[in-house]
């Protein structure tokens, strides 16, 4: 039964909880965050400051984020990251309340680029500490489990709520998100896991040893790179994305919460179909039809000013994303 791993597994269960919660207040700021900047600034630059600021840490901090997983207690470093987390989106709810402060938005900047940094190291954690939770015949499924919540939450409810709660004040997504931050440390917190050994290696030298192995490995090298340039264009498209839906399309907070929604139906669509597609087609052809989709979509976007066309442009550039 599909949800038997939930019932027999405590710590599993707790986990799959604090993921629910972090990623349903995830999927309030994915909206909120950006809406607050344009009612800050109409500053395109600006606005795109702020975007890049929460997306930023992944490029810098990947790497040294895995050396400090391996060395440290996962589940104290989630819990400890989740509680940092709800002080700085506590901190952004109350510059919310008062987005009007001279260079309030390059504020948010600093502090979406904080929020990004913790959620790196959180992340990483909760990837590596999932091994220790399920047996090695469960780990598919705990996945599979882990990634529908996520997409559930954070992409299909949480982007609509946020709209929804927008109407009634900009700050109030930001409280929630803190509030379910808490409560999401607690689960993780509860959770209990045998001693881990220490590891000796110093920080530096693991560092170095991971770039090492990167820029040894051709294969793995040029996938950074790729991607690498992928996620820049799409941090870039996403910075003016929301102006564009409120400056030429005049959708509210909460129509572009719908948006965002089918967007995320393509990304589950694309994930379901691209083992289809790559036995059919093989891996390098489905990546370039995969570019050819993101490229063909935004194009689309760009010369349209309907947002049905937004929305399936959108819904083909996030399954080619899944691909």
């Amino acid at each position: 039964m599909a949800g038997s791993l939930l019932a027999r597994n405590r710590n599993f269960r707790l986990l799959f909880g604090a993921g629910t919660l972090t990623n349903l207040g995830d999927g309030l700021v994915v909206l909120a965050l950006p809406w607050l900047a344009t009612l800050m600034t109409q500053n395109p630059i600006a606005i795109a400051c702020v975007a890049a600021a929460g997306r930023l840490p992944w490029l810098l901090f990947s790497i040294p984020a895995g050396v400090i997983v391996d060395s440290a207690d996962h589940r104290k470093l989630i819990a400890r990251t989740d509680l940092l987390r709800a002080g700085i989106v506590l901190t952004i709810m109350m510059l919310a309340m008062n987005q009007d402060a001279q260079g309030a938005v390059w504020v948010l900047a600093g502090l979406a680029f904080l929020l990004g940094s913790a959620e790196v190291l959180r992340d990483n954690a909760a990837q590596t500490m999932l091994p220790s939770i399920v047996d090695p015949q469960d780990l598919e499924r705990a996945n599979g489990q882990l990634w529908s919540s996520e997409q559930l939450t954070g992409q299909f409810i949480g982007p609509p709520l946020a709209g929804f709660l927008i109407a009634a004040g900009i700050a109030i997504p930001f409280g929630i998100d803190a509030a379910l931050l808490v409560l999401a440390a607690g689960l993780v917190w509860m959770i209990s896991l045998r001693p881990k050994p220490r590891v000796s290696a110093s920080f530096r030298k693991a560092l170095a040893e991971g770039i090492i192995y990167m820029r040894r490995d051709p294969l793995l090298l040029r996938l950074a790179i790729v991607l690498g340039i992928a996620n820049f264009i799409a941090t870039a498209t996403l910075t003016i994305q929301v102006l564009f839906a409120q400056e030429v399309l005049a959708l509210s907070s909460f129509q572009y919460g719908w948006v965002l929604s089918v967007e995320a139906i393509g990304a589950i669509a694309g994930s379901l179909l691209a083992a289809r597609f790559i036995s059919s087609l093989g891996t390098q052809a489905c990546m370039y039809l995969s570019i050819a989709a993101w490229g063909l979509g935004y194009a689309a976007v760009g010369v349209s000013q309907s947002v049905v066309t937004m929305s399936v442009a959108l819904f083909f550039v996030m399954a080619g994303a899944m691909v």
